[in-house]
């Protein structure tokens, strides 16, 4: 079930998308799989989904530009 702040995350990151190109279909499951992808991470990394979600944003926008270097962020260890 997406909730209203779902639906809102959705459309913004549906236009983004749409934005780099995508077809507005396209950019729509896009969008479901990065919020998904996102709270994924959050709970593996134990970072915010906001951390998570931009983490992503930039993998996605530095892809488009050709710069992604392909390295991951790591979250800190426990005690560090």
């Amino acid at each position: 079930m997406v909730n209203a702040s779902d639906e809102t995350t959705l459309a913004n990151l549906s236009r983004a998308f749409v934005s780099m190109g995508a077809s507005p279909e396209q950019a729509r499951v896009m969008a479901v799989q990065m919020l998904k992808r996102a709270r994924q991470l959050a709970h593996e990394r134990q970072i915010s989904e906001v951390e998570a979600m931009s983490d992503l944003l930039t993998k996605v926008v530095q892809g488009r530009q050709g710069t992604y270097t392909g390295t991951t962020p790591t979250a800190p260890q426990p005690g560090q």
